[in-house]
């Protein structure tokens, strides 16, 4: 989607910026003018000062007043010690109001001063006050509005030329900055993602990360990673629907293969040999899983996790019958089963097997000798450990243990043993999770659900 500057981040940063300067000087600016009005009338104080004192001088008679008044832009003077008599310079002109320069707030003054700028009727004002250089006597003064407008007008235009100045400046500066160092960045991690969405499993379209160590450059490593991850969860599905469609060809001929198996077998069970009869239980259970394993992974490559059909049952023959399986093809291999007798869990009884027997097998294979199956019994649930002596599980492993393709224990290994024992314990309401690992072992947790109250009870 292509983005106009008008709808990009930078314009509303600039906006933003310019806004905020702009109000910042005029705040700055309103008591800035309240001050240029005070000094205004502060400096008609003080000349009034200056000319009634040359008008009591010895000399001051000879001063033409109404020209000395003219020069002052004032239309009458007021002249008087604290607790003295008044002299009164020029005609007495009433006032429309009055301001007492070193009583009133600046506030007070401020809006004084605006209603001049504003307002073109020019009162008349009385102003008094202490001129600077004598805080004993007091100047009255009666002036004009319009001999204070224009010096105040002035004023007030030349700091709004200088705001607008600084604003524009300071928002360059500033715009330039943001831009630089987040709205850059922040469009580039955009551009980064939106490419991803297009083509995820392209390496190129991957976002670079910067070495900045603020909050930008976290972000465009987490986003690094989560773009990797991303690609590799998609190369792993793609590996595992090909898988799928592969198991999904072969399974009627594996199946073919199993029952002439179990023909062969039912023949062997009927020959009478002591031997022969004690292993022929084993062989044939063994078939019968090999069929409904066929079925279930039929069923898992097209539909998910095959549906869990619970009972009842010891979990100590369980763990036996897995034993055995594994002494079959290993009998130097040693399993020890710490399962009470009256220990009952409410599976599926072949999936749990399932679950059983890729532990245990991934233990031997990764180098275990010797395995201790226990397990435990409240109102809570089930929890079952599964330890070995093997040499413990590498970093990478742990970090991708239950990822297929990428969590395999052992070299060549595929890691679809540990995922799927994952995924049927999570069928069960359970799940599945690593405890310790280290030099001297390695100890995996099941944990299924306390047994669901029957609806006849």
């Amino acid at each position: 989607m292509n983005q106009g500057f008008f709808d990009s981040l930078s314009l509303r940063v600039l906006v933003l910026t310019v806004a905020f300067v702009i109000v910042s000087e005029a705040i700055i600016l309103v008591p800035s003018i309240a001050r240029s009005y005070q000094l205004t009338l502060q400096q008609k104080i003080d000349g009034a000062f200056l000319a009634s004192t040359f008008l009591n001088a010895p000399a001051g008679n000879k001063l033409n007043r109404p020209d000395l008044l003219k020069n002052l832009d004032v239309i009458s003077i007021s002249y008087s010690r604290y607790y003295g008599d008044q002299t009164v310079i020029g005609p007495p002109t009433p006032a429309d109001y009055e301001i007492k320069l070193n009583d009133t707030p600046i506030l007070e003054l401020a809006k004084l001063a605006f209603h001049v700028l504003w307002d073109e009727e020019s009162r008349i004002m009385r102003v008094s006050g202490s001129p600077s250089t004598d805080a004993t006597i007091d100047i009255g003064i009666v002036v004009s509005e319009q001999e204070i407008r224009q010096p105040l007008a002035e004023y007030t235009n030349r700091n709004i030329q200088l705001s607008v100045n600084v604003a524009l400046i300071t928002a360059i500066l500033v715009f330039a900055a943001l831009q630089f160092y987040m709205v850059g960045p922040m469009q580039r991690i955009t551009a980064a993602m939106t490419a991803f969405r297009l083509d995820p499993e392209n390496p190129d379209k991957a976002i670079h990360p910067s070495n900045r160590q603020d909050e930008i450059g976290i972000a465009e490593r987490e986003l690094a990673h989560m773009q990797q991850g991303l690609r590799m969860a998609l190369r792993q599905k793609a590996r595992l629907a090909a898988m799928g469609a592969a198991v999904t060809k072969i399974n009627h001929d594996l199946r073919n293969i199993l029952s002439t198996a179990q023909l062969v077998s039912d023949r062997i069970a009927a020959i009478d040999d002591p031997n022969v009869q004690k292993l022929t239980p084993r062989l044939l259970s063994s078939i019968d899983r090999a069929t409904d394993l066929c079925e279930n992974t039929l069923q898992f490559a097209k539909e998910g996790i095959p549906q869990i059909e619970r009972s009842k049952f010891p979990l100590y023959g369980l763990a036996r019958e897995v034993a055995q399986s594994i002494s079959l093809q290993d009998d130097s291999n040693l399993i020890d089963i710490q399962i009470p007798n009256d220990l009952f869990v409410d599976a599926d009884r072949d999936e749990l097997f399932r679950v059983f027997i890729n532990l245990i097998r991934n233990a031997f294979e990764a180098g275990a000798k010797h395995i201790t199956v226990t397990a435990e019994q409240n109102d809570n649930g089930t929890s079952i450990r599964i330890a070995d002596d093997g040499p413990g599980l590498k970093p990478t492993a742990r970090e991708r243990l239950f990822q297929p393709f990428a969590g395999s224990t052992r070299k060549g290994g595929t890691g679809l043993g540990l995922t799927i024992a994952r995924d049927l314990m999570r069928a069960h309401d359970g799940d599945i999770e690593l405890l310790e690992t280290s030099s001297k072992g390695t100890v995996f947790l099941l944990t299924l659900p306390a047994p669901r109250p029957s609806l006849d009870a």
